[in-house]
């Protein structure tokens, strides 16, 4: 019987043990957590801080890249030759092979 009862109070400091490490683990969960959510949240500011940062609404017409203009659009050539596709030409050569077919019938 006394071994019995020994097994039990083992069994049962082993479960005290459990628990107080389970503990532990969720205070240190519960930390980085509210680490997690700090961090978010400074990060968040941060962000917003930095976009807010770049947006000037002073901002001058010479900061804008130009347009094309009408001078140099002109420059463009437009007698340029334009690539047939291969399957156009497999399409003229086979309606030209059965046109000959039918016209030596």
């Amino acid at each position: 019987m006394e071994a019995v009862d020994e097994s039990i109070d083992d069994k049962c400091q082993r479960l005290f043990k459990i628990r107080d490490e389970l503990s532990k683990l969720s205070e240190q969960a519960r930390i980085l957590q509210s680490d997690i959510n700090h961090l978010s949240t400074t990060q968040a500011k941060n962000m917003r801080e930095f976009l807010l940062g770049n947006i000037n609404p002073n901002k001058v017409a010479g900061d804008v890249p130009p347009t094309p203009s009408a001078q140099n659009i002109s420059k463009v050539s437009t007698d340029m030759p334009i690539p047939a596709s291969k399957d156009e030409g497999k399409s003229r050569v086979s309606i030209e092979a059965s046109t000959l077919k039918e016209g030596t019938n």
